[in-house]
């Protein structure tokens, strides 16, 4: 059995926890009437519980708070205590230093740092003050006020209708009446707007942003669109619109142009496989693009070409391909069966022009002829102008540009081909368009006899560095020949 302590060892005791006795010892049990050395409130701990590490002061150690204490926490926040304290989780009457209204907040919430008077942070409403509010907003109340986010009945001291806004709604200014706001509608009105686009409404209306079922006037369908739409004149039937089809009508309609579906109708946007009953040829028009007019088949329409078919027109112009088609556009590698050289030559050029290989055209540019490069300027227009010619041209149009102002700014070049002159020739409105980026300095009527898009003005281009160029061409060809003093255009 343990040893009952002295008056003097309890003493110790607690003035070791900070606790000074204020009166005799009894038991280790029993509170002990103290005042704490720290916080000098009086105090009431078991010496037990302080032998057991527990502390003194439950003032010190945040278990207990002092009246006066809490009274300048809240005070220093802007609230005047009204009653005595009753506990931090309590309800304590005070009186906001701000507005003088009177509300029962938590000491707790004020100690850490949340506190506020409720009617000045707008958490609670003077039922009079929020008639004013509303009153100023043209809105009589008919019934007393709730809460803020309650509906209010009201009515509309303009339209004079009956109206439930909530106050806060009210508050931030979304207004008070849906009538006078446009975002309510009367039934009968919705009705008239729905029968003015031909819609027969078979439900009563609810909302105008929701689906209405109506049966329309004109086709006889049952249609759900939106009177909001109907109000902004989106239309209100999409059959008649035309953003809805009979698949049976779109597959009669696809038959009378020549097109044959393989494939259920899968939309307007989408492609439809089909049979074309002329060429025999699967497509996939849309039925959008046959509304436009755009038609159905690229193989009859000439926008896709079927190699066989290609190869085909080219034997047809003595041209037999060395390699396999590609599409219309790009140039396609034959052998001439008359003069049986390599040319590259567009299919849509052939197709065009119903000739063949260049080198056997009776008329136009000799390509294998020995060619000739010149470059011309004119004084009035301050402009360049390069050009190619052959010397087996029948057209001396060289000597009709000098008759018309043009000078040569140097002698002329002879290269081996007449493709060797249009290569230089390329070159240098290579340079002159994305080099310099000069535009085409002369219109159509400026040049008698075309040849105007191989104009430059000298402000952009210099006759120096051109000949440069040309001659940079020229000094790079096997079999480059001397300037020649005359020559034809073409």
């Amino acid at each position: 059995m343990t040893a009952r302590l002295t008056e003097d060892q309890a003493t110790a005791i607690m003035l070791a926890a900070h606790a000074e006795p204020l009166e005799p010892y009894g038991s280790v049990g029993s509170p002990w009437r103290c005042r704490c050395l720290v916080c000098h409130q009086e105090i009431s701990p078991r010496l037990a519980n302080v032998k057991s590490g527990q502390g003194a002061c439950v003032y010190c150690a945040g278990q207990r708070v002092n009246g006066t204490h809490a009274a300048e926490v809240m005070s220093a926040q802007g609230m005047e205590p009204a009653a005595p304290f009753p506990g931090s989780k309590k309800p304590w009457l005070c009186r906001c230093k701000i507005c003088g209204r009177q509300s029962t907040p938590f000491y707790t919430t004020y100690e850490q740092g949340r506190g506020g008077c409720v009617w000045c942070a707008g958490n609670r409403v003077d039922p009079q003050e929020a008639a004013e509010l509303m009153r100023s907003k043209g809105l009589t109340t008919l019934d007393p006020f709730v809460a803020s986010h309650a509906r209010w009945r009201c009515r509309c001291q303009s339209c004079g209708k009956e109206v439930t806004p909530c106050y806060s709604s009210v508050r931030a200014g979304q207004g008070g009446c849906v009538w006078c706001a446009g975002q309510a509608v009367d039934p009968d009105k919705a009705v008239a707007d729905m029968r003015a686009a031909f819609l027969d409404p078979l439900e009563p209306f609810t909302a105008t942003n929701l689906p209405w079922s109506c049966r329309c006037i004109r086709c006889h369908r049952v249609v759900s669109p939106r009177l909001d739409n109907v109000r902004q004149g989106r239309g209100g039937c999409v059959w008649c619109a035309g953003q809805r089809v009979d698949p049976e009508a779109v597959v009669a309609e696809m038959r009378l142009r020549n097109l044959e579906p393989l494939l259920p109708y899968p939309g307007a946007r989408r492609r439809w496989q089909c049979r074309c009953t002329l060429c025999d040829h699967v497509v996939y028009p849309t039925w959008m693009t046959i509304q436009q007019g755009q038609g159905g088949c690229v193989w009859c329409a000439k926008q896709k070409v079927d190699p066989v078919d290609a190869a085909a027109l080219m034997r047809r112009h003595d041209l037999e391909p060395l390699e396999p088609y590609t599409n219309s556009s790009n140039k396609w590698l034959c052998r001439c069966t008359k003069c049986h050289a390599e040319v590259r030559i567009r299919y849509n050029t052939v197709s065009a022009q119903h000739s063949g290989c260049r080198n056997c055209a009776d008329m136009g540019f000799q390509w294998e002829a020995p060619g000739v490069v010149y470059l011309l300027q004119h004084s009035a227009y301050y402009v360049m102008k390069i050009g190619k010619t052959t010397t087996v041209a029948k057209t001396d149009r060289l000597a009709l540009r000098l008759e018309d102002g043009w000078e040569l700014v140097c002698p002329p070049w002879f290269v081996p081909t007449g493709s060797d002159a249009h290569d230089i020739e390329q070159q240098v409105l290579s340079y002159w368009r994305v080099g310099l980026g000069a535009p085409v300095a002369l219109s159509k009527g400026d040049v008698p006899g075309g040849g105007y898009t191989e104009t430059v003005s000298m402000l952009w281009a210099d006759p120096e560095d051109t000949v440069a160029l040309v001659q940079a061409g020229v000094g790079g060809l096997a079999n480059r020949l001397t300037p020649a003093a005359d020559d034809k255009d073409t």
